[in-house]
């Protein structure tokens, strides 16, 4: 399925509630192959002057714009266009003509840290603002736990649960062939 980066951006840019938005599929580094869109909103950049453009926002009127902003994506593109890496930042760095820099926004997701990448991973709306789907949501974060094998609260509505299990399983079959 071919992805259009610049058709997601095109799709994000037209949403009144986006500011700016850069969507990459790095080569390398904790997003490596993952859709990874950067995203800034209205008033974050004014209200965030003294902090770096990579500044990770996750307070909860971010989140629930990025949820937002998320949803009306999933509505308007095919499933696969849709971003598993949402991170909110008070503005996108811009080139002197005014384009935003998408290169140095690329380099940045592929030199990410480890520990940058789980905050970002962490960070989501408590369960309580999921909606009338918390029970089923929290039913499928049961079995997915089970399967994963690991904890409940590590399983994580934002993150892919599928790609969770095939990396598992390509973790298995590989331990089985070391060993």
């Amino acid at each position: 399925q071919r992805i259009e980066l610049d058709e997601i951006e095109a799709v994000m840019h037209a949403d009144d509630n986006v500011h700016q938005v850069v969507v990459k599929l790095p080569k390398i580094g904790p997003c490596t192959k993952k859709l990874t869109a950067v995203v800034s909103f209205p008033g974050t950049a004014a209200s965030n002057a003294g902090s770096d453009w990579c500044t990770i926002l996750s307070d909860i009127e971010t989140l629930s714009r990025v949820n937002r902003a998320r949803e009306r994506l999933a509505d308007l593109v095919p499933s696969y266009m849709v971003p598993t890496i949402w991170i909110a930042v008070p503005r996108i760095p811009a080139l002197a003509s005014t384009k935003l820099d998408k290169k140095q926004v690329g380099l940045w997701l592929e030199d990410m840290d480890e520990a940058t990448y789980q905050r970002i991973l962490g960070a989501e709306l408590p369960d309580e603002a999921e909606g009338p789907s918390a029970a089923a949501l929290a039913a499928l974060r049961g079995i997915w736990a089970k399967v994963l094998d690991c904890p409940v609260e590590e399983v994580k509505p934002s993150k892919s649960w599928l790609c969770e299990y095939l990396e598992w399983q390509i973790l298995c079959i590989l331990l089985t062939h070391i060993s």
